[in-house]
């Protein structure tokens, strides 16, 4: 009978805790997502290679970084290019909360007296206050089209801002460079036409139907010439109704405490932060 060999595996990272998802698992390609018998993922702690991965400038623009770590340290969500905008704060908080602990030290500039305060903020109860889907995704235009809206997935969303970034820097570089004023108009047109489809682009994503009379479309192709030839106010219905679905799973700020001298020199009492889910520094041990 042959020895069995010993193993390591039960020294290997167990799962550390389990969330919810705004979006309650919606918008998920089929096969994409494997919740448990309470709606919820578990969450690993990150290994040392996530953390290094978090570290490359190259993969934390285009967001393969932040999508090999939700693989390792999320397996119920079997491809994070395709899950909901929603759902990614959550889900980063949930690594950060089960790699480090639920506190973490900020520093916010207090209102008036721009007096740096470092303080510590409770991740879990963030996790515990988001906005959950609990709304009506069509809106009805009025003329017998309805619109079925739905967050942009993780990659459309982070194709636009990484277009946006580069569209950004194109314009800083040509600002500082030595083209005649013309030239720059030019360039800057250029940038502004770019600019515009981004957004027409980003409002496309965010359409998952167009029900009419006639029938239904859900191509890219129908869906763009729709954007493109309606009128504005249907254009605006469409666009509050995306602002509402976006806003789920959104962090709400923390309330912060303002020294006393501060509060004598004219600031608030009390005053709100955000919380900022930058890679570079949210997911840093802090001793």
């Amino acid at each position: 009978m042959q020895e069995q060999q010993p193993s390591l595996s039960a020294y290997f990272r167990k799962e550390e805790l389990k969330i919810s998802l705004p979006s309650k698992g919606a918008f998920y390609p089929p096969g994409t997502l494997e919740l448990d018998s309470n709606a919820e993922v578990g969450v690993y702690p990150m290994t040392a290679l996530d953390e290094l991965t978090l570290k490359t400038p190259d993969g934390l623009l285009s967001g393969e970084a932040t999508f090999k770590v939700i693989k390792s340290c999320v397996p119920a969500i079997k491809d994070p290019w395709v899950m909901p905008s929603i759902d990614v704060d959550s889900v980063l908080i949930g690594i950060r909360i089960a790699s480090y602990g639920a506190n973490m030290r900020v520093t916010s500039m207090v209102p008036k007296t721009n007096t740096k305060q470092e303080h510590e903020i409770n991740l879990m109860t963030l996790l515990d206050s988001r906005k959950q889907l609990n709304i009506d995704t069509k809106v009805m235009l009025g003329n017998g089209v309805t619109i079925v809206g739905k967050p942009s997935s993780y990659r459309e969303m982070q194709s636009i801002r990484r277009e946006t970034f580069e569209k950004q820097r194109l314009s800083r570089t040509i600002n500082n460079s030595n083209m005649d004023e013309a030239e720059k108009e030019k360039e800057f047109n250029k940038i502004f036409a770019t600019l515009t489809m981004l957004n027409v682009q980003t409002l496309t994503d965010n359409i998952d139907t167009i029900v009419t009379p006639e029938g239904t479309f859900d191509d890219i192709a129908s869906k763009q010439q729709f954007v493109n030839n309606v009128e504005l106010k249907h254009v605006n219905m469409i666009r509050n109704k995306v602002d509402e679905i976006n806003v789920i799973g959104s962090l709400p700020k923390y309330t912060v405490q303002t020294p006393e001298e501060d509060v004598e020199k004219g600031a608030p009492a009390t005053y709100e932060v955000p919380v900022m889910l930058d890679n570079s520094d949210f997911f840093v041990f802090q001793s």
